[in-house]
């Protein structure tokens, strides 16, 4: 018996030849796709490069800006904020380490209180501008101690202003003649390190005694709150606190405002009003007196041909 000759599928064959010209089409699409995300990436990262080192970065300082600045913050005071927010040499506009920067070292100036934000703004260019916005300490008096007035808020934060004898004028007294901050004298505390609280119950007395007579017309004329006597320390039977004029006189005030043992003289309110009664009738707060006591009913003053005691009205 003949036997059968065994041939090859031609279906088979044919199948075969396509699975394998479909690899290699998808293989080649591929390599095709590796290389042009390869290619994107590698653009994108050149884009990005570029933007960041000749478009986004720039050498010339940034602009400083304080949001929301104190009315009492003189031009100064800003330029010396900004100083420290600004970093130094070239700078990129993406740089976000510069933003934490500036935040440390504003977080250690004796003059904030608080960080609330920093952060990049528009000007002229994107990113040229570094805004500031801040809670600043509020300066409320200058404090003699040695041969400087340092500067402190109402707490008696000692903040790092200071100014020798010579330059104090103009710092007391604005341009509009009117008292900018006055002085406390007689503290016996030395000050700390700016930033931290300056001690002492003769200080706070004074601060105290300066937020009484701020922004009141009838005592303009005072330049200066005395405290060498609080508590009595010097003399038991003295005014606590005295109020030095612009004139050389003097005010007796006496205990700071809130003493506990105030009742002794007259409550503050009723001095204030004292001290209104002669800046009214006489047009200076001394009543022209080389001293005046305003601890008691009646004002008191030292002049030859009346009572050691007497009102403001009997001076007609």
């Amino acid at each position: 018996m003949a036997q059968k000759s065994k041939t090859r599928s031609p279906a088979r064959g044919r199948s075969g030849s396509v699975n394998a010209a479909r690899i290699r089409r998808v293989v080649a699409q591929m390599l095709l796709a590796i290389v042009l995300l390869g290619a994107a990436v590698f653009g994108l990262q050149k884009l990005k490069t570029h933007v960041e080192h000749d478009l986004a970065f720039s050498s010339d300082p940034l602009i400083v800006v304080v949001k929301n600045r104190p009315s009492w913050m003189s031009d100064n005071v800003v330029r010396e904020i900004a100083a420290i927010a600004r970093p130094k040499g070239a700078h990129s506009a993406f740089d976000r380490q510069l933003l934490v920067d500036a935040r440390k070292a504003l977080e250690a100036d004796p003059r904030i209180a608080q960080v609330n934000q920093v952060r990049r703004a528009y000007t002229n260019q994107p990113g040229d501008t570094l805004e500031l916005d801040c809670n600043f300490r509020v300066p409320a008096a200058w404090v003699h101690w040695g041969q400087y007035y340092w500067l402190v808020d109402r707490d008696g934060c000692k903040l790092p202003e200071q100014y020798s004898a010579a330059k104090m004028p103009r710092e007391i007294v604005g341009e509009d003649g009117r008292i900018n901050l006055r002085i406390i004298d007689g503290v016996r505390t030395p000050p700390p390190e700016a930033g931290r609280k300056w001690d002492g119950d003769d200080l706070a007395a004074g601060l105290e005694m300066a937020a009484v007579l701020f922004n009141r017309t009838y005592t303009e004329e005072i330049m200066k709150i005395d405290v060498s006597n609080v508590g009595g320390r010097q003399d038991r039977d003295a005014a606590e606190i005295a109020l030095m004029t612009r004139y050389g006189t003097k005010i007796l005030w006496g205990r700071p405002p809130s003493d506990p043992d105030a009742f002794i003289e007259i409550r503050p309110e009723q001095k204030l009003a004292s001290m209104k009664d002669v800046y009214d009738k006489f047009g200076r707060v001394d009543m022209r007196q080389p001293w005046i006591d305003v601890r008691f009913e009646g004002v008191r003053y030292p002049t030859p041909t009346a009572p050691a005691s007497a009102s403001i009205d009997d001076r007609r």
